[in-house]
């Protein structure tokens, strides 16, 4: 099992997916799969055939790639996890566009340009797994994305290093955070509902909080630890929720 690394990911073949260890605390739970393609969407043909949505139907090939790619990556990582093959098909994309999971497990899918990650663990005391992988963004879409969706208590987090790391970072841990909470969530949730309480470059998580009143039963200032690690030119991040675990903002 590999690890997850950039000499790695540039020597691998695009639609083979392999298995690489969870990078953070609790890997024996989680199992995580990457699978390489063509960011152009070139070669379509020569990936395996899965069924799509209605919605993809002459959508551009990037896009009918990259969702290939991501279920390829969760039909492996499925099959890693122990289940019997009648489950460890791609897995069909619910009316929310979040993908429906067999019973007892949860999932997450991510893509950025060129691959796609999957990661899965059995329901329990896990109670939410979000996923997410991003490109660095350049200094104007991170100044524009920094004004878009970060608050300034996030902007100031994040002011002691050069943007194109910080936005990104921040970004990549809301989108796991919201992954991992929208399943208790109530309808009105949105990325935008989620705020960093702590980060810094020098660690490799952070916390994340939904605004009050967003998940039933949620403690007010109750928040969830995010992990994170920069790859090469991308960041990952990853939110494993076992219980109503967190820090009390107080």
């Amino acid at each position: 099992m590999g690890s997850l690394r950039p000499g790695l990911m540039a020597a691998l073949p695009p639609w083979e997916p392999r298995s690489l260890s969870w990078p953070w605390a609790r890997g024996e739970q989680v199992h995580l799969a990457l699978c390489p393609f063509p960011s152009d969407g070139q070669g379509l043909e020569q990936a395996p055939s899965l069924p799509e949505p209605p919605h993809l139907i002459g959508a551009v090939a990037r896009r009918r790639a990259e969702y290939r790619a991501g279920r390829l990556a969760a039909c492996h990582a499925l099959n890693a996890l122990g289940l019997p093959a009648e489950q460890c098909r791609p897995p069909i994309m619910g009316g929310d566009g979040a993908p429906r999971w067999p019973a007892g497990v949860l999932g997450s899918i991510t893509h950025c340009p060129g691959y796609a990650l999957a990661a899965v663990t059995r329901s329990g005391p896990t109670l939410g797994l979000g996923l997410d992988m991003e490109p660095l963004l350049d200094p104007s879409g991170a100044e524009v994305l920094a004004r878009e969706f970060l608050s300034p208590a996030e902007c100031a987090l994040i002011r002691p290093v050069r943007p194109t790391l910080g936005v990104t970072a921040l970004l990549s841990i809301k989108e796991s955070a919201y992954k991992a909470l929208s399943r208790h969530a109530r309808s009105s949730f949105h990325l935008d509902r989620i705020h960093v309480r702590l980060w810094s470059p020098a660690l490799d998580w952070a916390w994340a909080e939904p605004e009050t009143g967003q998940i039933p039963g949620w403690p007010p200032g109750h928040a969830v630890q995010v992990r994170w690690r920069q790859v090469g030119r991308w960041i990952v991040s990853g939110c494993v929720m076992v219980g109503r675990e967190g820090v009390s903002g107080g």
